[in-house]
């Protein structure tokens, strides 16, 4: 009898067995390039907020840098309403591409504080904020 006749039809083996031949199939190459992508899938709402990069995900050499700090510490940075990251964790600063962007920090506690911030290529500046807690 041939290996293949001996072997189970693929509907009756364990679950782990029909992945394992799945990720078999994809070779050493492709196994790699299927978990990184995986990972950079998990990852990928998290990237710009990993040492003040850019909003596309990279820092440019005419990005201006700005360091934000908060009262409190742990509110939310969010640049041209996309999600940057907590500023304790931004230690770094920020990558911003030339031009006007929409600045707010956020908190559940605190109200919303906004500002518009106009930056030029290469400038290095500082943003510091407050935040007014909310009554009960």
């Amino acid at each position: 009898m041939s290996r293949r006749a001996m072997s189970r039809p693929p509907a009756s083996r364990p679950r782990g067995a029909r992945l394992r031949t799945r990720l078999r199939g994809l070779g050493r190459g492709g196994l790699g390039l299927a978990l990184g992508l995986a990972l950079l899938v998990a990852a990928g709402p998290s990237l710009s907020a990993c040492g003040g990069a850019s909003q596309a995900g990279r820092s440019r050499a005419d990005d201006a840098i700005i360091l934000v700090r908060s009262q409190p510490g742990d509110a939310e940075l969010w640049v041209d309403e996309r999600f940057v990251g907590p500023v304790a964790a931004l230690s770094g600063g920020i990558s911003l591409r030339p031009g006007s962007h929409r600045v707010e920090l956020r908190h559940p506690d605190y109200h919303t504080f906004y500002t518009v911030l106009s930056v030029s290529a290469r400038q290095r500046d500082q943003l510091t904020a407050e935040l007014a807690p909310r009554l009960p």
